[in-house]
């Protein structure tokens, strides 16, 4: 349950990371993150195992230190962008533009779709393979974690593709915008072949 009251942070944090991406400052993005996972494994450590001075909690200790460093970061980055020279200032009052919202529905939901059945997937495809024993298991989340961590590159590369043909698109400039496409597609597919290279080779 408690891991639960992590979604509104969750939710917010995701707002600010695509605010922060599209205004071209991903580095915030990329210090916060780092800052949270140092966070997130000092404060699992010390509530499961109570060190650091921190109360021994088991499991439910994972459960707070996972919900503790998500408002922790939610702080860090709106801290942050209000410090930040530059920024437009997003307000959240004033008159709601329906059509604004009807618009992100009909782009979101497909997307919100795709995922959670990619997301679907990879837990079906754990607890199957945990029918196997816990030493398939493991060999699974030590392969799943390494093809994830393969997987952040293009993904990345992907949604800088995004912000810079949405850039483009939005200025009027249809031969920028496909440039940046095409040039994004092909380093793309180049880290994509060189990850199952290395992936099939070790």
């Amino acid at each position: 349950r408690r891991v639960l009251f992590r979604s509104p942070g969750f939710l917010w944090i995701a707002t600010q990371r695509s605010f922060l991406s599209a205004m071209a400052r991903p580095q915030l993005v990329l210090f916060v993150s780092l800052g949270a996972l140092v966070t997130n494994g000092v404060l699992n450590y010390g509530l499961i195992h109570g060190k650091f001075g921190l109360p021994e909690r088991g499991f439910v200790g994972s459960a707070w230190a996972s919900l503790l460093t998500i408002y922790l970061q939610l702080i860090a980055f709106s801290l942050s962008m209000r410090a930040m020279r530059g920024l437009p200032r997003a307000r959240a009052k004033g008159a709601i533009d329906w059509s604004i919202v009807r618009e992100l529905v009909h782009l979101g939901w497909p997307i919100g779709i795709t995922v959670g059945v990619e997301a679907g997937l990879f837990f079906a495809g754990a607890l199957l393979i945990g029918t196997l024993g816990t030493t398939s298991l493991a060999a699974h989340q030590v392969t799943i974690q390494v093809a994830a961590t393969l997987f952040m590159i293009p993904l990345a590369l992907g949604q800088a593709a995004n912000v810079r043909v949405g850039y483009h698109a939005g200025a009027g400039a249809v031969h920028a915008a496909r440039n940046a496409g095409f040039a994004s597609l092909t380093i793309c597919l180049a880290t994509a072949l060189i990850g199952a290279i290395l992936g099939m080779t070790f």
